[in-house]
Formats: structure tokens, C-alpha cells, sequence
């Protein structure tokens, strides 16, 4: 019986191979961009063959299969991650741009910090408020979510993160703002404040809009990996 765990990486995917019977070995082949499935089931081939097996046997006597990649990492610093939209509550278009200070150069204040994740011109803010405690506090205002939708439309947008305050205790807002972006974007990768962990209150605003900002603009180049509904 054997255990794996491949990782894809930019230039070489790798497997490690575990079994009983057998001490821990290394496998590789050259990655394949665009078409990653390729070389994940390339390696599996170099190992079944080491072992003398066809890649069916092999992964018939496979009793586990962990996948890791740093494709994501790679595309975030190179800067090849689709253009994102951030949808936020009226007043918070700067959420993303917040900083902490620094614990070991806190009285620096020229630092040189990157740019906003997501541009200004790409950041809409919408009417409507969640409470801490999850009631709605201010009604949303659907106008502003369509206009919201056509606006990052005209931006050629290739993802959509709905960051909204307290979204975390009542999903209520986003979900409908889920629904008119449906409507206007069909097919548009979504993600909203209450799917991301961990969910305390506790987390930053600023760190949970950033996270998800990553994971929806990073969705489509792993799309492969998890199914369409990615």
C-alpha cells in the first residue's frame, strides 16, 4: 500500500512516495503551465514505473493522495492573479489600505508598503449595515449593488470579493448582493466576508478583506484542481 503527497511547483512537480515496505522516495517531472493535470498524473507514471507497476495498479494500491502547489504562490508574486472587485460598506473603501505598525520599526514612517491589492477604481461601496450582534442596522440598498456590478463589469473584473462589515455574524446582505452579481455576472467567482476562516470577530476587517481578495482572484488559475465550481 502506498501514501503520497505531490506538490506542483513552478518548474518540477514533485511525489513523495511512502510505503510499508519501502523507504520514503522522491519522483519528479517537469511541470506543465496551462495544463498542470498533465504533470500530476506524469509523476504518478515515473512512480508506478519505479515500482514496476502501470499507473492503474499503481493508484489502486494507493491508500492516500495529498496535493499541495505553489502554483498560487507564484502567480501572486508575479503578479499574474485575475483582476479583482471589492464591493465594501459605504464609508470603508480603505479597508484594504490600513496598516498595522510595524512591531520592531513602529516611529518609521517612511516605509515603502505596496499598493492597495485592489485599486481604488476598482472598489465600490454599497448602503447598508450589519450590527455586531447580526441585525440590520441600515437596509441595503440594492441600487447601489447593481450599479456596483455594472461598474466593475465596465472594469473588466475577473473576480469579485463582498467584503462588508459584521457580513461574519449575518450573511444576509452579501447573500443578496451574491445574487445580483449572479444576475449581472454570470459565472463570476464570488466569495463573501462569512466564507472565509477563521470567523472571529476578532480578525481585522482589513486582513479578512485581503484574504479574500487572494483566494477569489487566485480561483480561476486552480479551477482545474477542485471542479468548475471552484
Amino acid at each position: 500500500m502506498f501514501y503520497g503527497c505531490i506538490d506542483i511547483g513552478g518548474t518540477f512537480s514533485d511525489l513523495v512516495v511512502h510505503s510499508p515496505d519501502s523507504d520514503v522516495q522522491l519522483f519528479k517531472a517537469p511541470t506543465t503551465p496551462g495544463e498542470f493535470e498533465k504533470s500530476f498524473m506524469n509523476v504518478i507514471a515515473i512512480a508506478a514505473q519505479a515500482h514496476q507497476l502501470s499507473t492503474e495498479e499503481f493508484l489502486a494500491q494507493t491508500e492516500m493522495m495529498v496535493h499541495g502547489t505553489t502554483v498560487s504562490t507564484n502567480a501572486l508574486v508575479e503578479g499574474k492573479l485575475a483582476p479583482v472587485g471589492l464591493i465594501c460598506t459605504v464609508g470603508h473603501p480603505d479597508v484594504l489600505t490600513l496598516r498595522e505598525s510595524p512591531p520592531k520599526r513602529a516611529f518609521e514612517t517612511k516605509i515603502d508598503f505596496p499598493p492597495p491589492y485592489v485599486p481604488r477604481s476598482r472598489t465600490c461601496e454599497v448602503r447598508g449595515r450589519i450590527d455586531a450582534m447580526g441585525n440590520e442596522f441600515v437596509k441595503l440598498r440594492e441600487r447601489d449593488v447593481w450599479a456596483a456590478a455594472r461598474r466593475l463589469r465596465k472594469c473588466d473584473v475577473k473576480a469579485v470579493a463582498v467584503a462588508l462589515l459584521w457580513l461574519i455574524v449575518n450573511p444576509g446582505h452579501g447573500l443578496r448582493i451574491l445574487a445580483i452579481l449572479e444576475e449581472e455576472f454570470p459565472g463570476i467567482p464570488v466569495t463573501l466576508s462569512h466564507e472565509i476562516n477563521p470567523r472571529s470577530p476578532r480578525v481585522p476587517a482589513r486582513h479578512r478583506g485581503l484574504h479574500q481578495c487572494l483566494t477569489v482572484s487566485n480561483r480561476q488559475r486552480i479551477r482545474w484542481q477542485t471542479g468548475s465550481g471552484a
